[in-house]
């Protein structure tokens, strides 16, 4: 009933009269990005109470994400990222559930990733990367069924990877790169035959890199660079045909180059240095940078310790 609007006390973001604020309650998206709007989230965004997507990216946003976000129950796009914003993620966050997609990432966000995310389950998109949030990530997470991208990179997450993203049969795109992470790469992820890209570089892994060829068919992109892997580089991974760039380098490798590695024919960028391999690599590897468009080969093509680099 329009009648109510009668009685708006105008307590919406501009603040200017009731007009303004009957109007922006039935306003269903917000585009405001790239405006350097410099301000906090004022709390009367819960007036816009049938708005579907949000969108503050760009602004240099100060301040913490009001907890009235979390009454915006219509909501299915927040993006709040390449902003300023400060502290934890509200609670309320729960009350999202039409949500299927956040962008928080670019922030100097902090605190713990609640387990209230895991009960927004019609998330497709999941942008927490390049903020502070520390402690573990919750198992729950393996809860968002519809999840395609997860990307909680540059962050100071810690502990194991919880095997229960393998849960996530529709994710094309993982990336927990540059955190803490420790322990050794969950078995269970390799079930995950989606997966276009996946990034674990930059953290504290260990033990053996696992055989990839029971699911993991479609990888273009798979980065375990910068961790502590050791053992031999599985041959097995020379079966992921559609492999682009493959980056293993600075770990703790040994044995050869797998000659399995000559069938990759996708590849364009591979980087196996600083690590502690040994042996010739093969001929069919070498070959590529020269046949195909391969414009980054890092080993040793003329015997001896391969430290490889063709540019």
């Amino acid at each position: 009933d329009d009648d109510d609007d009668d009685d708006d006390d105008g307590s919406s973001i501009g603040n200017d009269g009731g007009s303004t604020s009957s109007s922006l309650t039935s306003l269903k998206e917000l585009h405001l990005a790239n405006n350097l709007i410099g301000e906090s989230i004022p709390h009367t965004i819960a007036t816009l109470t049938n708005l579907k997507t949000l969108n503050l990216s760009g602004n240099s946003i100060r301040g913490t994400i009001p907890y009235e976000v979390g009454q915006l129950s219509q909501l299915s796009t927040l993006d709040l990222s390449y902003n300023l914003l400060v502290g934890p993620l509200p609670h309320e966050f729960s009350n999202l559930r039409a949500m299927v997609k956040l962008d928080l990432s670019h922030n100097n966000l902090g605190g713990l990733l609640i387990v209230e995310l895991s009960r927004v389950t019609y998330l497709v998109t999941l942008r927490l990367s390049d903020n502070h949030f520390s402690g573990e990530v919750p198992s729950e997470i393996g809860n968002l069924a519809h999840l395609e991208e997860l990307a909680l990179n540059n962050n100071d997450l810690r502990g194991t990877l919880p095997g229960e993203i393998s849960n996530l049969g529709g994710l094309d795109y993982l990336n927990v790169a540059k955190n803490h992470f420790g322990g050794e790469f969950p078995s269970e992820w390799t079930s995950m035959a989606g997966l276009r890209e996946l990034d674990v570089s930059s953290n504290e892994l260990k033990g053996a890199i696992p055989m990839f060829v029971d699911g993991m068919k479609n990888l273009r992109l798979l980065n375990m660079a910068r961790n502590d892997f050791s053992d031999t580089i599985p041959s097995e991974l020379g079966s992921l045909y559609k492999l682009q760039y493959l980056f293993l380098d600075d770990n703790e490798l040994e044995g050869i180059v797998p000659k399995e590695f000559g069938e990759l024919t996708d590849m364009k960028k591979m980087t196996l240095h600083n690590n502690f391999l040994t042996g010739q690599v093969d001929d069919r590897i070498c070959k590529l940078a020269d046949e195909l468009f391969l414009t980054k080969l890092s080993a040793d093509c003329g015997g001896g310790k391969p430290h490889i680099f063709f540019d």
